[in-house]
């Protein structure tokens, strides 16, 4: 179905993708382009700090950690809390987070240390994974307590036909509910409580 807006009597140009506030949209309802977007994004930033902080002996791990939390970690996890993300696009973020950890501490791909390794050394405990889903909580219960007038509730609790097949961003809060032993019933409930919500997802 396409949809046509005039204003002032002249017919509006439509596309297909355009950028809102830093974030890629597109008609499909489809995330790939702002899932390469926010890569691309992370990556132009890694490479600005490559050679000047990250690949700097003199530097301290513990310097680069907190300038990678400060810089890096924002730019991949803007809007996040809203895509319907699946296994493929997190190994994408995932992979611009070890490429920057790696390089931290000066190795690469092809010594072969596993990504736990990396983490433990450099000394960051939570993976880029965890901070997307704890995002993604923290959004689903603000919209879960949100009154029924409010729009962006609507659009959450709204059916669209047609879509059958497609992974929803309900379904990755379900999937994050079921990796910490929690029922959507479960989580609907709890996520009423505010203070208990917020206890849980930390």
């Amino acid at each position: 179905y396409e949809l046509n807006i005039e204003c002032d009597g002249k017919m509006l140009e439509r596309i297909d993708i355009y950028e809102y506030l830093g974030v890629i949209i597109s008609s499909d309802g489809r995330i790939e382009q702002e899932v390469l977007n926010r890569v691309k994004k992370a990556t132009t930033a890694y490479y600005g700090m490559n050679s000047t902080i990250m690949g700097k002996k003199e530097i301290s791990n513990k310097t680069k950690l907190q300038i990678y939390n400060a810089v890096m970690v924002p730019i991949t996890l803007y809007g996040t809390e809203s895509l319907a993300l699946q296994d493929k696009h997190l190994s994408r973020i995932t992979a611009v987070e070890m490429r920057c950890m790696r390089r931290m501490i000066g190795k690469t791909r092809r010594d072969r240390i596993r990504n736990e390794r990396i983490r433990e050394e450099v000394g960051q405990k939570r993976t880029i994974v965890n901070k997307i889903e704890e995002r993604q909580l923290k959004w689903y219960g603000h919209v879960r307590r949100m009154g029924d007038e409010r729009k962006t509730k609507q659009s959450f609790e709204m059916h669209v036909e047609g879509r059958s097949g497609r992974t929803t961003w309900e379904d990755g809060i379900q999937r994050i509910g079921q990796k910490h032993g929690r029922t959507m019933v479960e989580m609907r409930r709890m996520s009423e409580d505010r203070t208990g919500w917020k206890r849980w997802i930390e």
